[in-house]
């Protein structure tokens, strides 16, 4: 439990750390996933794709996306069955909506 709580943690100041990026809203959630780490970045791919977020960028472990002020991560942990997704934005409502609309299409 306590690699997941500093994986987030790490999400949280990399997202932070940009405020051009990254506003005072931020949502957290997580899924269990058997996908394979390539799969699993496709996948978040798409889903990034089918929210209608803009800008997308991957690396080995994660798919990146952004709407305006909004940033999306969804990390892919696969030796931990998981899969992590972080939103950050300026305003909570939109940050509620785009977390939930993430994780339903995972």
């Amino acid at each position: 439990m306590q690699v997941h709580g500093a994986v987030l943690t790490g999400l949280a100041l990399l997202l932070a750390a940009t405020p051009a990026i990254a506003g005072p809203s931020m949502n957290t959630g997580w899924k269990a996933t058997t996908l394979s780490q390539p799969d699993c970045v496709e996948k978040a791919r798409g889903v990034l794709a089918a929210v209608g977020l803009g800008r997308l960028q991957s690396s080995q472990a994660s798919a990146f996306a952004q709407q305006g002020d909004y940033s999306v991560v969804i990390r892919c942990i696969p030796e931990k069955a998981m899969v992590i997704f972080v939103v950050a934005g300026p305003e909570a409502a939109e940050t509620q909506r785009l977390i939930r609309a993430v994780v339903e299409r995972f």
